[in-house]
């Protein structure tokens, strides 16, 4: 049984759209100041379609993520839910197994989603996705070695 988040405030912003949490608005609001065009809630994946076991109807299995852009996502996580770990990954999978190319940030506070920005960014001007700082440790030592 999934258990609702308790401690998540619900905030207003300016233009009428709720907020689950402080961080979502701050997301908003981040992405707002860097130009970055996105979507909050408005996209739902059906990971696993439903279906029927010994004549019961199995519900489908859907993700709706926090911010949606172009060939990007962001997911604002203060505390998650008991089930928000085997959706992450069964997200993950889906966008392997489809082959789509969008990037995914989890964000837990405001650095993390500063550095989410500053990558997306950096896509958009670029149009290729930053290389994460641990593998180019590791590609400098394999060059130097």
């Amino acid at each position: 049984m999934n258990k609702k988040v308790r401690n998540a405030t619900r905030v207003c912003h300016a233009d009428g759209t709720e907020f689950k949490s402080k961080l979502e608005l701050t997301c908003h609001d981040m992405l707002l100041q860097a130009d970055i065009q996105h979507d909050y809630e408005a996209h739902t994946y059906v990971i696993l379609e439903s279906f029927r076991f010994d004549g019961i109807a199995i519900r489908p299995i859907t993700y709706t993520p926090d911010f949606v852009g172009d060939g990007w996502i962001i997911e604002c996580k203060g505390w998650p839910t008991d089930s928000f770990p085997i959706r992450w990954k069964l997200m993950q999978y889906f966008l392997t197994k489809n082959n789509l190319s969008t990037k995914l940030f989890l964000v837990h506070n405001h650095k993390e989603l500063r550095d989410a920005i500053t990558s997306i960014r950096s896509y958009m001007d670029n149009k290729c996705w930053p290389i994460p700082e641990k593998i180019k440790r590791k590609t400098r030592r394999k060059i130097n070695e």
